[in-house]
């Protein structure tokens, strides 16, 4: 229950909004968060998985992700919000502001999952965006601008091989021809497995308007453990670095492990482990901004008495600065190019895919300070290494992220946590910031 001083500000508060054009007075407004729910919020979304909790594995469209689907969507309808999705599942909830007609405010995140992984990544962004209105309904504020929520479909890079899916096809950046062609490892297609999900309307180019947000914020664990180190619990995200993903193929003729001389081999493996070690080495030379890793590696035929004959690897390097990735790239390829030389094994490169980096807009950075200062909270800004659905909204809508510490930096396993406290101010710090540029 209110109290009496509690009451009085709702009601002054109120009053600013419906009868008054001006920007209401955001000192009065009193946000209250109901952590114990938006947690209890969590645990139950983490129950639907393809695993045994606290595991959780939801790939998408699959039974698992339909069923989670079902929950958020009575969730947002128990909250008085309009919902509708739209081809790919991106489902929307909207409260509709004063001005209807105004470009809306968006907030959200994706609810999908690697395998095993863990609570937070992404779901906390859904479902703390929903009680961030939750909150401000409770605190009796009308919001000029609609405020958006955004559930994102399959922003992780798991059945499909192809992440941020629903962020992308948003902005215009993945093509239905793309789409089209994506099967998982079972040979189901993208378009069978979304109709499977229940999504069965005809997979248009999206209709998002350049106009839809005004801007757009995505509250995420940091992944990381800066923040718990400095002790500070919130951190404001300047730059997402971005990959570019290849993938490096080295032949030789093979052989028996029994009869071929080491001296005499054409080993693609030893050619592929030297490069691997050479690309750490050019790493190193700058750890600060850089970031390379082979994740994914082929072995052909795999056979424990021959020498293989094939070896793949995938090389994903990132960096807040285009110039300066393809600079990296340029260099670990010359060196690999050397060494399939002196190995005297074939050497070939496919390019995957790039991403742009993104940069924040100064602009919802400021309002996430003023946010901040209101809560007498401290702030890193910082870079975003891991990349986000919020960099590909980035390219069209003005963006900003809210980062909250995780337990040892832990993420993408069971044992990610964020604590209640930490989860708290997250959501007051994005539920202002909702509210703020709603009328901005």
């Amino acid at each position: 229950m209110l109290s009496f001083s509690q009451l009085v500000c709702c009601l002054c508060l109120l009053f600013f909004v419906v009868f008054s054009k001006a920007e209401p007075d955001f000192s009065l407004l009193n946000i209250s968060v109901d952590t114990e729910r938006l947690v209890e919020d969590l645990k139950i979304l983490g129950q639907f998985s393809d695993g045994d909790y606290p595991g959780i594995t939801r790939l998408l469209y699959s039974k698992e992700d339909k069923a989670a689907r079902r929950y958020l969507i009575a969730l947002f309808e128990q909250s008085g919000l309009s919902v509708s999705w739209d081809p790919v599942g991106n489902i929307f909830a909207r409260w509709e502001g004063s001005d209807p007609t105004a470009p809306a405010v968006g907030s959200g995140s994706h609810f999908d999952t690697l395998l095993n992984a863990g609570l937070y990544d992404g779901t906390l962004g859904v479902l703390g965006a929903l009680e961030a209105i939750r909150s401000l309904k409770k605190a009796g504020f009308q919001p000029k601008r609609s405020i958006e929520i955004v559930a994102f479909t399959s922003e992780e890079v798991s059945r499909f091989g192809v992440g941020c899916v629903g962020s992308r096809y948003m902005v215009g950046s993945l093509s239905v021809e793309e789409l089209m062609k994506l099967k998982d490892s079972e040979g189901v297609d993208f378009d069978s497995a979304r109709k499977f999900c229940g999504y069965t309307e005809e997979l248009g180019s999206s209709t998002t308007s350049d106009d839809r947000y005004s801007a757009f914020v995505e509250l995420h664990i940091e992944q990381y453990h800066i923040l718990e180190d400095k002790g500070i619990p919130i951190g404001l995200v300047t730059d997402i670095a971005a990959p570019a993903l290849y993938t490096v193929e080295w032949k030789g003729p093979g052989g028996h492990a029994g009869s071929v001389p080491l001296n005499e081999r054409q080993d693609p493996f030893l050619a592929a482990s030297e490069f691997a070690l050479s690309l750490e080495q050019l790493i190193l030379k700058d750890p600060t901004n850089s970031r390379a890793t082979i994740g994914r590696v082929e072995v052909y035929p795999g056979s424990a008495g021959a020498i293989p004959r094939s070896v793949r690897l995938s090389v994903d390097i990132r960096d807040i600065n285009e110039e300066s990735r393809t600079k990296l790239k340029e260099q670990a390829m010359e060196k690999a190019a050397s060494i399939a030389q002196k190995r005297k094994v074939k050497m070939d490169i496919s390019h995957n895919y790039s991403y742009p980096p993104a940069k924040m807009d100064p602009k919802v950075i400021a309002v996430m300070e003023d946010s901040c200062r209101k809560y007498n909270l401290t702030f890193l800004k910082m870079i975003s290494r891991p990349f986000h659905d919020s960099l590909f909204m980035a390219t069209k809508f003005p963006t900003g992220m809210i980062f909250i510490p995780c337990k040892e930096g832990k993420s993408h396993v069971p044992d990610e946590y964020a604590s209640p406290e930490d989860i708290l101010r997250g959501v007051e710090v994005l539920a202002e910031t909702l509210a703020r540029l709603s009328y901005l």
